[in-house]
């Protein structure tokens, strides 16, 4: 068992022959990690702090000047099987969550408890060596793990093998593309067997070949009783590994659930927020000043009735177009449809407005994003564009809550494709 205890010196590191197998794989408890936005300040917080921790006064566990906390009150519980995944904006806490969890960074307050042996892939190729061949690098890793002879052999074979970098394994590191790196860090970190395994979105940098030989090994991983925390952006990647989900909001905890919910509420916070983007152009030949998705009987947009899609525009002067929509997943990580109008209109000058009709809305219940594209007929290159340089239109799809809706919101399916049965 590996305790981390904030605000003390203690690091423990206990093996118990007793039987544990009720107590959780991972607890943490009122976490929490203070960062300084100035360098200087840190240097003078971080000397004063060591010399406190020296004496039987301790380190403040309350931000000082400049200072901020990167995870405030931060608990939960991983069970044996379980998976959990960290979700939140860039700069939420996930990254330093993991590594307070693996040991990298001491709490400032707080604990950890883990039960058994941790693994992780935090930052890509960290505990590998540039200057070993990949063969040197996982003979290493495997000596460290206490691993010796056939044990060894075993790991190093399964390593190359699960990695695909037979031609390459005895090449240096510093030769590896990100790719390959991510490949050996991923093999060699989940073959040393651990109970608790952190991962963060190492797979993003991997091929779609290898990103789904990976799920498919966590997965397995998790039947044979390992414990998983997994960040990723990924919301297909969650929904293939993890049950719960962990929704961090500037370090602090704003949901733990499902991670069906998890992920719900995470886009929910998105669309509630400003938008980041700039502005549709204002300065440019075209302006879309608008674009809206609705039903056409003016109720709530449901699966197989019909969805109108009105793209105001203001425009300095005439142009011969042609114009377009695309409809994509929430996280904006597939483009689940598109059509593009490709009969000449003019457009301009002054304000105007485009429409079209979906006379049967094939999407399944769920949120999504709606995009558009104004683009000239000869050159064919945008006169405007929506949902790029500015925060696409949201759109929530209804549906009656029957079996098969229920079904695919289930399977993570996304249309619903209208089929003569015989």
């Amino acid at each position: 068992m590996t305790i981390l205890t904030g605000n003390s010196d203690i690091v423990q590191r206990l093996e118990s022959d007793e039987d544990q197998a009720n107590e959780p794989v991972l607890r943490v408890s009122g976490l929490g990690k203070k960062y300084c936005r100035d360098a200087s300040l840190a240097l003078r917080y971080a000397a004063a702090d060591i010399v406190r921790e020296l004496t039987p006064w301790r380190a403040t566990a309350s931000p000082r000047r400049r200072e901020f906390m990167a995870l405030d009150e931060v608990g939960f519980e991983l069970g044996q099987g379980e998976a959990l995944a960290v979700l939140g904006v860039n700069g939420a806490g996930k990254t330093t969550l993991l590594k307070t969890v693996y040991g990298l960074l001491k709490p400032t307050r707080g604990s950890i408890h883990v039960r058994g042996s941790i693994g992780a892939i935090i930052d890509l190729g960290a505990g590998l060596s540039p200057l070993l061949t990949g063969r040197e690098n996982v003979v290493l890793g495997a000596a460290l793990a206490g691993l010796r002879g056939a044990a060894a052999r075993r790991l190093l074979d399964d390593v190359i093998a699960f990695a695909e970098l037979e031609r390459a394994i005895d090449g240096p590191l510093q030769s590896y593309s990100t790719g390959m790196r991510a490949r050996l860090s991923y093999a060699l970190a989940t073959h040393l067997r651990p109970d608790l395994l952190l991962v963060d979105e190492v797979l993003a940098v991997g091929d779609i070949h290898f990103q789904r030989k990976c799920i498919d090994h966590m997965r397995a991983y998790l039947r044979d009783g390992g414990s998983l925390l997994f960040v990723s952006h990924n919301v297909a990647q969650i929904h293939a590994v993890c049950t719960r989900g962990l929704l961090l909001d500037a370090g602090k905890p704003a949901f733990l659930g499902s991670a069906v919910e998890a992920v719900s509420r995470m886009f929910e916070a998105r669309l509630r927020a400003p938008a980041q983007g700039a502005p549709p152009a204002a300065d440019g030949p075209v302006c879309i000043t608008a674009l809206v998705a609705e039903a056409a009987a003016g109720a709530e947009p449901k699966v197989g009735e019909p969805l109108r899609i009105r793209l105001r525009y203001m425009a300095r002067e005439a142009h011969s177009a042609i114009w377009g929509f695309s409809i994509w997943t929430e996280d904006l990580a597939t483009c689940v449809t598109a059509a593009h109008d490709m009969r000449p209109r003019i457009v301009g000058p002054g304000a105007g407005e485009l429409v079209c009709v979906l006379p049967r809305l094939p999407l399944v219940p769920g949120r999504y994003a709606l995009r558009a594209v104004v683009v000239a007929e000869e050159a064919r290159h945008p006169l405007a564009r929506w949902g790029w340089e500015n925060d696409p239109q949201p759109i929530i799809i209804g549906g009656d809550p029957d079996l098969f809706n229920i079904f695919a919101m289930a399977m993570g399916q996304l249309v619903r494709t209208d089929v003569e049965w015989e």
